[in-house]
């Protein structure tokens, strides 16, 4: 989903990204509380299936 390294020893808290996630390009960061992935609203019903496919496939 992320080609980055977001273990915590690699992206820590308030670290900061620019990559692509679910092939689409976004900016990552991580908080204490977890992460946040801003893209263009015009992907977000792609954005949503992409993660449901890939949790359907971790489960």
């Amino acid at each position: 989903l992320c080609a980055l390294d977001l273990r915590s020893q690699k992206f820590g808290a308030d670290d900061i990204a620019q990559t692509r996630v679910g092939h689409i390009e976004a900016v990552t960061f991580r908080s204490p509380a977890g992460f946040d992935i801003l893209f263009d609203i015009t992907a977000s019903a792609y954005f949503a299936r992409a993660v449901a496919a890939v949790a359907g496939h971790t489960a």
